[in-house]
Formats: structure tokens, C-alpha cells, sequence
């Protein structure tokens, strides 16, 4: 049984996922896993009695045993040391299980899209393993372990995940002397590498076969071995002399049943580099020195890009178009792909100049942070069934609508009917309201205006005298007739119905408005009656008119002026009493009417 593939946790940098699940990828971080394996003493170096110069104290350390004793050890910590009697199987379980499954197993979330839950998927992201070191120590045997257990447990997997369907396909490729190869067909030559804006580096024609099963795998794996370039030198019998890509890629999606519309699309990077060589070791001359030449040159490369990811954004230009590997490999460098790293070496003596190279890559690529990225593939034929489906659920809404919605409009519309029909009563109680007070303000025009024609008729014993005495007169009577009796009954009736209506108002301070206007009126016809008096005081004194008319006028006018002080003092004291209660008020008022009643009475 194959277990979901975990990342160490000192491998892991938590960040929040650039996007959502079902959204498009989901981006995390990562350190590159980088291990480091020790292969026995080989025969040649048995032969020479070649010394052991590399110790492992733990799984984690490694420790150069320094010949001469009076300079310190040196030591070097990585995420797992494999020493010389561990097994190519625990090297694959413990450095590289876990980034090769996680492009095939991943961490399902499952978001599918369907009429109960809605969407599914799963985190798969694309993998690369390679084999770094000397000449030599071991790189294509522990690859090969690797490429066989990680086969092993894909099917595995497949197997066991029968919710899912996997299409597996399988390219090969070598790097030659800086020329790009087919290994699945070689006869179509030296291959060109391209930019793709979606896909990133692609190879030109490079075959992709179809796996029908874990034989089919094996059988396409072995041609890829067979055709690859080897050679002789004085450090192996067969040397690989180029290096090689193996692609596994792998499209997983949900079955037809689950109403699955989007695919995940990974691969996986099984990766064999050649071995950087010493020219004066390896005895190369001719085209093995040819091939020498392009490994370190390829190799150095792949140094540099590694010290330069390793340093940060502050290392400047990253210088992947150098070579062909590098740039092959680019998403698995500081890329968007997980990536492991297991670095062989020999523990002689006499290679330890090689091997200090070896750890010194291994410790830069510790430092080296990948994104690890999901790829989500949408099939078209899932994705128009979808999008069939979720307009054929609008159109049945539009043509039946439920009836929670329906009830739900039908309350709301009552709802703003009976608001309108408030508001229509309302409008109608604010128009009753405003002719109210229209009619009321034309009474109070129409009473005033009765008032101020209302008045008492005067008269005098010549035109001067009437014309100082300025009293209305009634019409049609002449002046210095004497008043009729009704006449007298009206102004009398007046007077009183303009003191009642004072008396009997609301406000207070209409009440002492009008006392006031009625002093100041009898302080007029005062002056106006002693300016009447001096007049006919000086007719009399020219006997002018002297006779029995004029004395009888004068009389008359005497005894009205003394009515109008009478009259005058009464409302003088009526101002003063402004504090009195009401009832006293009443009884000045009753006085006030029969003083009116004896002027009247009066012949």
C-alpha cells in the first residue's frame, strides 16, 4: 500500500495559498530536499589501498577525517545522510518517495462540480529528482533503484484509487555535447528547445508514448537505457557520457459518474547526470576529453544557477539559458516544481578534492526555495455538460418559480399598497387642515375689517372745529346734528362687542395691546378737544358767534369732553391693573359699558 507522500516540516515555509481550491493553482513554498549518499570503497580503490576519508556520525552529518591531526574536522549537515551500508531502497524511501508521489498521490480535496457539492480536485504537483556527483559514485545506480520504486508505486496507486482515472505517458531525453536527443527515436535528430507562455521550455518532437501498464513502463524505460551514450575511462568501465531525462506525466480526474469538469495535470523528472571528471584523473583524450568538456561545462552551469538561487533576489541574473540542462530544468530550479536532490560520493581519500566540490553544491541547494504549483486541467467536452446543465436549472426557474419566492412578492406588494393608501390620507388631512386655516384667516380679514369701519359720529359748531375734532361721522348725518337713537345703540353695541372680544380672548397680551391702543386713542381726542375749546373760546371773545347756537354747541362739546377723560382715566387704570385677576377685570369692564350707557342716554 502506497501512504500519501508528507514534506518534512523543516522542509515546509508556511504561506497562504495564492489562490483557492477550485480557483485555477495553488502556489506553496519550499526548500529543495537535498541528501547526500556514500558509496563503499569501489575495487579499483580496494586495489590501491585507498584510505576512508568520510565519517557518519548521524543521519544527518557527514565528517571529513582529517589526516593531519593537528587541523580540525570538518563536517557538513544535510537533510538525510545515507552511509555506505544503506540499501537504494531506503535511500528512495527516505529522500525521495515523498517528492516523487506527490505528482501522482497528492492531498485530495476533491472539488467536483455537481448538483450536491459542487466542485472536487486534488494537490499534485510536478516533481524532479536527480543524481549529482563525481564520476564514479554511484549516480546511475541509485537512479535506477529510484526510477524502479517509484514505478512500482504509482501503479501502486492507480491500483488502489479506482475513483480516479490516469493517463501515464512516458518521454526520454539525453543532453550530448550540448545537442538535445530523442531517446524513444533517435533518428529524428538533434531536438530544439522552445518558450511556450503556458507550458514553459518544451522540446521540439519529442515523442510521448502512452503506458499501457507497469510492463509497458519498464519495456519503454529499457530502451531509453539502451540508447543512451557510455563510455570507458580509467575511473568505470561505463561511464555515462551524457545526461539524462526521464519524463513521467500524468493527467487525473475524477470519473464521468462524479460529474468531474476539471483535470490535474503533473510529471515526474527522473534525472541522471553525467559526473564532473579531472582530465588527469579520468586519462580522457580524444572525443571522451570532447565529452568531459561539455559536462563540466554543463555542470558549472548548474553550479552557478544553484549559488545564485541559493543567495536570493540579491544574486542578480540567474543564468539558466547557459545550457541546455539548465534550462531544461529551470521549473525544478527556484521553479514551480518540488525537487530532490541526492548527492553521491566516494568516501576515498584520494577523491576528496571532488567530493568537497559535491558537498559544497549540496549545501547551496539546501537554500534554494521552490513554489510548488498545482496544474488543473479543464476537459472541454466536461466543461460544456456543465455549463448545459446549469442553464438548463435557469430556464426551469424562469418558467415555474417557487412559490416561497412567489408569496414572498405577493406580501411585498401588499405590503407598499398599504403604505401608498396611508399616505394618500394623509394627504388629504393636510388639505383639510390648510382650508381650515384659510377660512379662518379670511373671518379674522373680514372682522377686522368690519372693525376699523365701525367708528362714532362727531360734529362741531363750524368746519375748523370738525376738521381739529377729526370724529367719523355716519353717513348721510350732518354734522352738528344731534345723533339719533339708534345711531347712539350702535356705537354703544360696538364698543361693547370690541371689550367683550378683548376680554374674552386667549392670549393675555392681545388684551393689554388693546387697552393701550385705546389709550393712546383717548389721549388723541383729548388734544384734539382742548384744541376745539381754544377755537370757540375765541369765537365767543370776538362775538363772532355769540348766539344761543353757539353757546349750546359749546356745552355739548364741554360735556363729551368730559366723558372722554372719563373715559380716558378708566383706561388708564385698566393698563395700571394689568396684574388684576379676572373677576376685577370683568367688573372694570361692566363699569366701562354703563358710563357708555349714561354718555348715550344723555340729550
Amino acid at each position: 500500500m502506497v501512504g500519501t507522500p508528507v514534506t518534512p516540516a523543516s522542509k515546509m515555509i508556511q504561506r497562504t495559498p495564492s489562490t483557492t481550491p477550485g480557483g485555477g493553482t495553488r502556489v506553496r513554498e519550499e526548500k529543495i530536499l537535498v541528501t547526500v549518499r556514500v558509496r563503499p570503497l569501489s575495487r579499483r580503490e580496494q586495489a590501491l589501498y585507498d584510505l576512508i576519508a568520510w565519517d557518519c556520525p548521524d543521519d544527518h552529518t557527514i565528517l571529513f577525517k582529517n589526516p593531519n591531526q593537528e587541523r580540525p574536522a570538518t563536517s557538513y549537515k544535510f537533510d538525510k545522510v545515507f552511509d555506505p551500508s544503506c540499501s537504494t531502497l531506503k535511500v528512495y524511501e527516505e529522500g525521495a518517495k515523498n517528492v516523487a508521489l506527490s505528482a501522482y498521490v497528492g492531498n485530495y480535496y476533491y472539488y467536483y462540480y455537481d448538483d450536491d457539492n459542487g466542485g472536487g480536485g486534488g494537490e499534485f504537483d510536478d516533481a524532479t529528482i536527480f543524481a549529482y556527483g563525481q564520476t564514479s559514485s554511484g549516480k546511475t545506480y541509485t537512479m535506477r533503484g529510484i526510477t524502479e520504486n517509484a514505478v512500482t508505486d504509482i501503479f501502486e496507486h492507480i491500483k488502489n484509487t479506482q475513483e480516479r482515472a490516469f493517463v501515464l505517458k512516458v518521454s526520454a531525453l539525453e543532453i550530448y555535447n550540448e545537442s538535445v536527443i530523442d531517446l524513444l527515436n533517435r533518428e529524428s535528430g538533434h531536438l530544439r528547445l522552445l518558450d511556450d507562455p503556458e507550458r514553459g521550455i518544451i522540446v521540439e518532437k519529442l515523442v510521448e508514448e502512452v503506458v499501457k501498464d507497469i510492463n509497458h513502463l519498464r519495456h519503454l524505460i529499457g530502451i531509453c537505457e539502451a540508447q543512451r551514450q557510455v563510455g570507458e575511462t580509467s575511473l568505470n568501465d561505463k561511464s555515462s557520457r551524457s545526461h539524462q531525462i526521464i519524463r513521467l506525466t500524468v493527467e487525473s480526474s475524477l470519473r464521468e459518474k462524479s460529474g468531474c469538469v476539471k483535470s490535474f495535470l503533473a510529471s515526474l523528472n527522473l534525472v541522471d547526470l553525467a559526473g564532473s571528471e579531472r582530465a588527469s584523473q579520468t586519462n580522457a583524450d580524444g572525443a571522451r576529453f570532447k565529452e568531459g568538456s561539455h559536462i563540466n561545462r554543463s555542470l558549472l552551469t548548474l553550479t552557478t544557477v544553484i549559488r545564485k538561487l541559493s543567495g536570493g533576489k540579491r544574486s542578480g541574473h540567474v543564468p539558466y539559458r547557459d545550457s541546455k540542462l539548465t534550462r531544461i530544468l529551470q521549473p525544478s530550479l527556484g521553479g514551480n516544481a518540488r525537487t530532490a536532490i541526492i548527492c553521491t560520493m566516494s568516501p576515498a581519500l584520494s577523491h576528496v578534492e571532488q567530493t568537497r566540490n559535491t558537498l559544497s553544491f549540496a549545501t547551496s541547494a539546501k537554500e534554494v526555495t521552490n513554489n510548488a504549483q498545482i496544474n488543473m486541467v479543464v476537459s472541454d467536452k466536461k466543461l460544456v455538460k456543465h455549463l448545459q446543465k446549469e442553464v438548463e436549472r435557469l430556464e426551469a426557474e424562469l418558467r415555474s418559480p417557487e412559490p416561497s419566492s412567489a408569496s414572498y412578492l405577493q406580501s411585498l406588494l401588499i405590503k407598499k399598497n398599504l403604505q401608498i393608501e396611508q399616505m394618500e390620507r394623509e394627504m388629504k388631512e393636510l388639505k383639510r387642515q390648510r382650508d381650515h386655516a384659510q377660512s379662518q384667516l379670511e373671518q379674522e380679514k373680514t372682522a377686522r375689517k368690519e372693525q376699523k369701519c365701525s367708528g362714532t359720529n362727531q360734529y362741531g359748531p363750524s368746519g375748523q372745529v370738525a376738521r381739529c375734532l377729526s370724529f367719523p361721522v355716519e353717513k348721510g348725518q350732518v354734522i352738528g346734528a344731534k345723533p339719533t337713537s339708534e345711531a347712539q345703540q350702535r356705537n354703544v353695541i360696538g364698543r361693547q362687542s370690541m371689550v367683550r372680544q378683548s376680554v374674552t380672548s386667549t392670549d393675555p397680551s392681545m388684551l393689554v395691546q388693546e387697552i393701550r391702543k385705546l389709550e393712546q386713542r383717548q389721549r388723541q381726542l383729548g388734544e384734539e378737544a382742548n384744541r376745539a375749546l381754544e377755537i370757540l373760546h375765541k369765537d365767543v371773545a370776538s362775538h363772532t358767534l355769540g348766539n344761543q347756537a353757539t353757546a349750546e354747541t359749546i356745552a355739548k362739546m364741554l360735556s363729551d369732553i368730559k366723558d372722554m377723560q372719563e373715559v380716558s382715566t378708566f383706561a388708564g387704570e385698566i393698563v395700571s391693573g394689568e396684574k388684576v385677576n379676572a373677576a376685577s377685570l370683568k367688573e372694570e369692564i361692566t363699569r366701562l359699558n354703563s358710563h357708555e350707557s349714561t354718555i348715550a342716554s344723555r340729550p
